[in-house]
């Protein structure tokens, strides 16, 4: 088995601000099919966040802890190629079939999640385009991405860390 480090190694971190907006009121507003998927999103799992919280504000240690790897290969090619560009969504059932299997999360415990993605497809070019840009422009199936419902049910859990080995944790 080959470790790859990318230059985001260990120094990647997607702070709250990175994906919710700030509540001041400078975010522009969402209009169109972003409007449509946010309200659908808010009625299912509730209001979205706001935050303020950027890198510097981050505590190291919420960074640190325990670390539980979660197996998601059996999830790569679950998709249909009609749903594209789409992946296929690790759920609050696959974090659960994981604790079943390996013992309950323990709080604070750094989360990983192995889809064996880069290991298969991180490549020179042209063919390292099935990483990344195939995925995205519908060409292929995308990496296995966290749903709402897992990061909800993570969140019960006391994890306030979460990792991939795909190109990022989002579909």
């Amino acid at each position: 088995r080959v470790l790859f480090r990318s230059s985001h190694s260990g120094t990647h971190l997607a702070s709250p601000s990175f994906a919710l907006p700030s509540g001041d009121g400078r975010d522009a507003p969402l209009s169109g099919p972003l409007r449509q998927w946010q309200d659908e999103f808010e009625k299912r799992y509730g209001p979205i966040g706001v935050s303020d919280v950027t890198v510097e504000k981050v505590p190291i240690s919420q960074t640190c802890g325990p670390l539980r790897i979660i197996d998601v290969r059996r999830l790569r090619g679950s998709t249909k190629p009609s749903e594209r560009p789409s992946s296929p969504r690790i759920s609050a059932a696959d974090v659960q079939r994981d604790e079943k299997e390996n013992g309950p999360l323990p709080a604070g415990a750094v989360v990983v999640f192995s889809s064996g993605w880069t290991d298969d497809f991180f490549k020179p070019l042209p063919e390292g385009n099935a990483c990344f840009a195939d995925p995205l422009n519908g060409k292929c199936e995308g990496w296995p991405a966290l749903g709402p419902d897992a990061v909800a049910y993570l969140a019960s859990r006391g994890i306030r860390c979460v990792g991939t080995d795909a190109p990022t944790v989002g579909g």
